[in-house]
């Protein structure tokens, strides 16, 4: 028999149903088909097939629906093409797939805060929880990222697809004194995606980061102004973000020592949210 090849699914796809479709193409017969014949598919979890998995034979068409429900992560599949006589073609090469049934969870929200006033730096930093590893092979995750000045999100100041849990967005998408929305949105490459997140508000402004009392420029003052706040029972600042030095949100010590840092010891700019 003529030797068949593999068509789908291979390297970068990824079922997303335990009953998916393996599809061969058969090459141009090079002797008359005399004998009847019909296609053996094998999948295993090894890519030695050591242990073979499953076997389907006869498989006629050139096609199967694996009538088997089958365990997610990484599988491997080959293919041969044998007749009634008992000759057979030479095995296909290996082809190898993930397959992924479940859909990923809404990610949480991380920063910024609830409300939060933001702008201290050129870029506003946005970021959520990262989808959570399986114990078994899954497709890639990516997420959909979306601000707008509307709750409904009826008009979208940016939509975007993210590969990474964090997303820099420059403050001139923004109109200072607007109050904002974001939300995230789950997808993986297996084509599931999970509920829309809810809207997280956030309100846009322009402000030094690190310049507590609108010097306008971080100095020994705004130190004090940090030391009465964290141990004087001294007013915090306004807005909070020019006091988290540090980029973590809240303040604290390691804001004090932050700024310490940098305005005596050469360390590295404050970066607010």
């Amino acid at each position: 028999p003529s030797d068949v090849s593999l068509v789908a699914p291979v390297a970068g796809q990824y079922p997303n149903h335990q009953h998916f479709i393996c599809s061969l193409s058969v090459s141009a017969p090079v002797n008359p088909v005399v004998a009847t014949e019909f296609n053996i598919i094998e999948l295993s979890s090894d890519s030695s097939f050591g242990s073979i998995v499953n076997t389907y034979r006869p498989v006629v068409p050139d096609f199967l629906m694996i009538p088997d429900s089958m365990a997610e992560g990484r599988w491997y599949w080959r293919a041969r093409r044998v007749d009634s006589a008992g000759n057979s073609s030479t095995i296909s090469t290996v082809a190898s797939f993930v397959l992924d049934t479940t859909p990923p969870p809404v990610p949480v929200a991380v920063r910024p805060q609830e409300t939060a006033l933001v702008g201290g730096n050129p870029r506003v930093v946005f970021g959520w929880s990262p989808t959570p590893q399986f114990a078994h092979e899954s497709a890639p995750d990516f997420y959909h990222f979306q601000i707008s000045s509307d709750i409904g999100f009826g008009g979208n100041l940016l939509d975007t697809l993210v590969r990474v849990d964090t997303l820099s967005v420059d403050r001139s998408v923004f109109t200072v004194g607007d109050t904002l929305y974001w939300r995230v949105q789950g997808l993986d490459s297996a084509g599931w995606s999970s509920a829309v997140g809810v809207p997280h508000e956030f309100r846009a402004a322009t402000y030094s980061c690190g310049d507590m009392d609108f010097s306008g420029a971080s100095d020994i003052s705004d130190v004090t102004l940090l030391i009465a706040f964290l141990y004087l029972g001294g007013p915090p600042p306004d807005p909070a973000g020019s006091g988290s030095v540090d980029c973590d949100e809240g303040i604290d010590i390691s804001d004090l020592t932050f700024l310490i840092g940098y305005l005596f010891l050469g360390g590295t700019e404050p970066c607010c949210f």
